[in-house]
């Protein structure tokens, strides 16, 4: 079977801790966990008509640990969430 994206119900803010490589770690609650591997960005953007967020570039995140997570930049806040992961 393969895994299933568990998306939160709202996403949540966490830290980003970025290097020349790219993403090397992401604190969500009180931990950091190490990251072995990523891929993107991919820019979303929202509609011209829709009101609200504006553009996000979504990551996909391995951790050392083997968890994948589901994360975005938002371009109009700079900060980073994660909206969900993968089992």
């Amino acid at each position: 079977m393969p895994p299933a994206l568990r998306r939160l119900d709202a996403p949540q803010g966490i830290r980003v801790r970025l290097g020349r490589a790219g993403l090397e770690a992401i604190k969500h609650g009180d931990t950091w966990q190490d990251i072995a591997s990523w891929s993107g960005p991919e820019r979303l953007t929202p509609r011209w008509w829709a009101q609200g967020g504006g553009a996000r570039d979504y990551y996909t995140a391995r951790t050392v640990a083997g968890n994948c997570w589901l994360l975005f930049r938002s371009a109009k806040e700079r900060a980073w969430f994660v909206e969900g992961w993968w089992d």
